[in-house]
C-alpha cells in the first residue's frame, strides 16, 4: 500500500491549496487596510521628533492613511481596466 502513495505528489498538491489561500488573504481589501494603518502608525512614530506634536502626529496618520487608501483604490481601478483580461 505504501507504493501507491506519493508523497511528493501529495505535498505539490497541499503546498498549491496553501498558496492560493495566502495569496487571497494577502489580497484581500481588509488585510491592504490594516497594513495601511501598521504602515501609518510606523511612519509617524518615526517622525515624531520631526514635528513633537501629538496633533501634527495625528495629522501626520490620517493624510498617510488616506494617502495609502486613495493610492490602492487608483491602482485597483488601473488594473482592474486593463484590456488583456
Amino acid at each position: 500500500m505504501r507504493l501507491f502513495f506519493d508523497p511528493k505528489k501529495y505535498t505539490r498538491n497541499i503546498q498549491q491549496i496553501d498558496i492560493e489561500i495566502l495569496d487571497k488573504v494577502l489580497s484581500s481589501g481588509y488585510f491592504v487596510f490594516l497594513d495601511l494603518i501598521f504602515w501609518s502608525f510606523l511612519l509617524t512614530m518615526l517622525t515624531f521628533e520631526v514635528h513633537a506634536s501629538i496633533f501634527i502626529g495625528f495629522i501626520i496618520f490620517v493624510s498617510s492613511y488616506v494617502f495609502g487608501i486613495i493610492l490602492y483604490n487608483l491602482l485597483n481601478l488601473w488594473l482592474k481596466e486593463q484590456p488583456g483580461d
